[in-house]
């Protein structure tokens, strides 16, 4: 039997498509929210009560530093790869991550804290799509096998 995540994969479609605005009011670009939602993984808290379970987002953004690293380097200023003078949440991350230079900012724990809570923003927007749709039952059924 498939494992209850990938009953959801059309469903991440859908609102990938409707929370860009959200990334990109948050300033991070569509490349940078691809390699974030790449250190999430999706768990159910207490599936076995739909009612009150919640879909969280466990992201592992310590995994990623260097990729995202890689991204802004590769930014073009049309790209909006011009930095501020706060590194944005490339330099954030790896401030967080204790990869930042010694001269330059990067993310604090603030902006860090930022970006966990867009994946949260996310996951909460994911579960109310899936409880509209009627699918949120079945899919904590299958997470709680």
């Amino acid at each position: 039997m498939a494992h209850w995540t990938d009953q959801i994969v059309g469903a991440r479609m859908a609102v990938d498509e409707a929370f860009a605005s959200e990334v990109a009011t948050a300033g991070i670009s569509r490349q940078e929210w691809g390699l974030i939602m790449t250190s999430v993984e999706f768990e159910i808290e207490r599936p076995e009560e739909p009612g009150e379970a919640t879909l969280v987002a466990d992201a592992a953004l310590e995994s990623i530093g260097p990729a995202l690293e890689g991204l802004a380097a590769e930014r073009s200023p049309l790209e909006g790869g011009e930095q501020s003078d706060d590194g944005g949440v490339v330099a954030t991350i790896r401030s967080a991550l204790g990869l930042a230079d010694e001269e330059g900012g990067g993310l604090d724990e603030g902006q860090l804290e930022a970006a966990r809570e867009l994946t949260q923003a996310y996951a909460r927007r994911l579960q109310r799509r899936l409880e509209s749709q009627d699918r949120w039952a079945t899919i904590c059924g299958r997470a709680a096998e």
